[in-house]
């Protein structure tokens, strides 16, 4: 028989809001290792739990009489056969737990995985994604969601990149930040370990120099994406292989996603 619910008062719902969702968090990178993000939604949340993601909690809001969306129960008993922690809230302590205004009323709280070596996300990798300037959240998690379902091995994202945990970020890749590898690293550390693992770095570019870039099989890409205001933002020098544009396309003519879609699948 499974555990009854735990329900949520005004009490344990501040004491959960402090240890999962400290008040002081920031989308910056920095607090990248400090603790758990979450992920809201129906389709995100059962996404996730088909992942290797370590779940902490799920988190569930009842209706006025104490009830629960048919359409989570099934997830519900999915997180408490696995061991996971299931909470359920009132919808008056749901601001505490959801970033939405108008939650779905499920989410998932999630461990952030500890960042691997720069040196082995390398050895481990054939194609990635590097993010270098870009603020937005919503694009962040579509390039995550769409990188990952072009099966490219992971993406490296730079300081001035806000972070894909960040709640919008991590809710526009619909649970795809569960299915590959992600970690932040310097410009000066990416390039080091690319050329050193034998890398092709592309960046995507309007310069006048932009050409295409012919693959072989063997070939090992790393694709340097930057934001739409002003393109990439580290200092880069000369350790990009190729400066890329699209044929007969120009790709200041397209956002970072639309432009980043194309060329994470011309080149996957």
């Amino acid at each position: 028989m499974a555990d009854a619910p735990q329900k949520g008062n005004a009490s344990n719902a501040g004491q959960l809001y402090t240890r999962y969702f400290p008040r002081s968090a920031e989308n910056s990178l920095k607090k990248r290792n400090d603790g758990n993000f979450t992920i809201e939604g129906f389709r995100a949340v059962r996404s996730v739990l088909k992942s290797n993601l370590k779940i902490v909690t799920l988190i569930l809001i009842e209706s006025a009489d104490g009830t629960i969306q048919d359409k989570f129960l099934t997830l519900e008993q999915d997180a408490r056969n696995r061991g996971i922690e299931v909470r359920h809230i009132s919808e008056r302590h749901s601001k505490n737990y959801f970033d939405s205004k108008n939650p779905q009323g499920i989410c998932a709280v999630i461990e952030q995985p500890k960042d691997m070596s720069l040196e082995d996300f390398f050895k481990t990798s054939k194609r990635i994604l590097i993010l270098d300037g870009l603020n937005d959240p919503g694009n962040v998690g579509t390039l995550v969601r769409t990188a990952s379902l072009l099966a490219w091995d992971g993406i490296i994202i730079l300081p001035n990149t806000v972070s894909p945990y960040q709640p919008k970020a991590a809710r526009a890749s619909a649970g795809a930040i569960g299915f590959i590898k992600v970690m932040r690293a310097s410009a000066k550390e990416i390039q080091r370990a690319a050329h050193k693992n034998g890398f092709t770095t592309l960046r995507a570019s309007i310069s006048k120099r932009s050409k295409e870039f012919e693959m072989t099989e063997d070939s090992k890409i790393a694709l340097i994406l930057g934001g739409e205001a002003r393109g990439t933002e580290a200092d880069w020098k000369d350790s990009v292989d190729v400066n890329i544009s699209m044929k007969n396309l120009p790709i200041d003519s397209l956002g970072v996603v639309a432009s980043g879609s194309i060329l994470l699948e011309r080149y996957k």
